[in-house]
């Protein structure tokens, strides 16, 4: 009878990523970066109709309206560039083999003919 596989890893095998440890997928990533800035850009265009709005009724209110307008769009900006934890940084880079110095400097081939 087969044994069922163990979480545990024998003499010179690498432990296996768990699925619960994987970061998000990039498409995930992205939906949640977009979304978190349409909100914002919401909150913005909010802020920008209640400041014309209140102008006549309470200046300061609209002053900090329009305050609130001119700055969310870097905010929103700054948040929707700032990625999770990208794959590399968890799981470690692949790194290609050293290439050797002839093959990167075509002309060592040809003065020694």
């Amino acid at each position: 009878m087969a044994r069922a596989a163990s979480s545990r890893t024998g003499k010179g095998e690498q432990p296996r990523p768990s699925a619960t440890s994987l970061p998000e997928s990039a498409e995930d990533d992205q939906n949640r970066r977009m979304r978190g800035y349409l909100i914002s850009m919401a909150i913005r265009t909010v802020c920008f109709i209640a400041a014309v709005a209140t102008w006549q009724v309470s200046r300061p209110l609209s002053v900090v309206c329009f305050a609130l307008a001119a700055v969310l769009p870097y905010a929103a900006v700054v948040y929707a560039n700032a990625t999770g934890k990208r794959r590399i940084d968890r799981m470690g880079a692949v790194t290609p083999p050293p290439v050797p110095p002839k093959e990167i400097h075509g002309s060592a081939d040809r003065s020694s003919r």
